[in-house]
């Protein structure tokens, strides 16, 4: 994914059955050397217009962050991850493969992020008050 790209996983008008969640996922990687930070963040958005922005810069004003997932990798292995070899040289580095999952219902609103299956940080959100 570009910088500054949005990417918008659950929309706006998007179907929300009561007996059944909608459930969205995107794979992300994260990238690192070998003695730098593996610390990093997923900052959740919300939306309100019809027209999603699919950049950060000329929409920011407009935005509302829902949430700031932040995750740190250090206490993993370094041989847990994919180790790559920059073509024509340079420093090695690693990759991380990480999935965010966001599944809303009528009610709810749960976002997990994972390495390898493995829960790495999570949110649940109630965003209507009970009848």
């Amino acid at each position: 994914m570009a910088r500054e790209q949005l990417l918008w996983l659950i929309k706006k008008g998007d179907l929300i059955l009561s007996n059944e969640p909608k459930v969205a996922q995107q794979r992300f990687t994260r990238n690192f050397y070998e003695n730098g930070s593996r610390k990093g963040k997923i900052i959740i958005y919300a939306y309100d217009d019809d027209d999603i922005p699919e950049r950060l810069y000329n929409s920011e004003s407009d935005l509302t962050v829902v949430h700031t997932l932040e995750y740190d990798l250090t206490e993993i292995p370094l041989q847990e991850f994919v180790r790559r070899e920059p073509l024509g040289g340079g420093r090695p580095f690693y990759v991380a493969y990480l999935t965010l999952t966001m599944k809303m219902d009528t009610r709810h609103l749960k976002i997990e992020l994972c390495w390898k299956n493995k829960p790495l940080c999570s949110l649940n959100l109630n965003y209507l008050s009970p009848e």
